[in-house]
């Protein structure tokens, strides 16, 4: 079995879920085949390559911008793809093409790049230099092919995912993430936003600022306002009340 992104985003969505996890797996098998047959013949460079890849996914309406869920299981099943799951997808078709594509994380959004050409996954826009990130007002996160580093991008999503349900559980998916990328901003924000939730207040500001440190940018971030230090006396009284 090949080893890609997209089964690994799968194997932690779906953990606990063997025959799940081997049913979607060869859902994704078969969707990077086909979008690779499409795209292989006669793409003589990765401008040709990218211009396929737009082509056949708009054709096919596979971007939406109301998806069901971040899930790439979810995405399968409706074709409905956000631009995280697409990103995965396109990386492992280009690896298997033989290029050497790279993953880039920026501020809420994934893009795709291999060589000179960064491509934009929900619009099809790919230019031979970062101006893609000035136009988006990104700054980088991270850039790079290791596989355990990508996964950040998963355990974010299952953080997001369970902020609301089980904020143990988002705790240490988001933990995960930052382990993985130390300069990823949002997750430092999300995880002070979890952390002041939980009543570890100190936590909370700490990653709230280093996200503005990393970003400053962030502009949900800076607008963050801490707790006035008041507050903070009587949440911190209540918790060792």
């Amino acid at each position: 079995m090949p080893e890609y992104l997209g089964f690994d985003r799968l194997a932690l969505e779906l953990e606990n879920k063997p025959l799940e996890l081997f049913c979607f797996k060869q859902l994704y098998l078969l969707r990077v085949r086909g979008l690779k047959q499409k795209i292989g013949v006669d793409s003589s460079t990765e401008e040709d390559i990218f211009n396929k890849i737009w082509h056949e996914t708009n054709k096919n309406k596979m971007i939406a911008d109301n998806i069901e869920s971040d899930f790439l299981n979810i995405a399968l099943s409706t074709g409905k793809w956000d631009c995280d799951n697409m990103s995965l997808l396109i990386f492992d078709v280009l690896n298997d093409l033989g290029l050497k594509p790279r993953i880039v994380l920026g501020q809420g959004h994934v893009y795709v790049c291999s060589g000179s050409r960064y491509y934009e996954t929900t619009n099809g826009y790919h230019d031979s230099s970062r101006l893609l990130y000035n136009k988006n007002k990104n700054i980088v996160y991270y850039e790079g092919s290791d596989r355990e580093a990508i996964k950040a991008i998963t355990h974010k999503m299952l953080a997001e995912h369970n902020k609301d349900i089980n904020r143990e559980l988002a705790l240490y998916h988001i933990s995960k993430a930052i382990t993985l990328i130390p300069e990823y901003a949002t997750a430092f924000f999300l995880r002070g936003l979890l952390y002041e939730c939980l009543g570890k207040l100190d936590e909370g500001t700490a990653d709230i600022e280093k996200a503005k440190t990393i970003d400053p940018s962030y502009e949900e971030a800076q607008k963050t306002v801490s707790l006035d230090e008041e507050l903070r006396k009587l949440l911190k009284g209540d918790l060792n009340g």
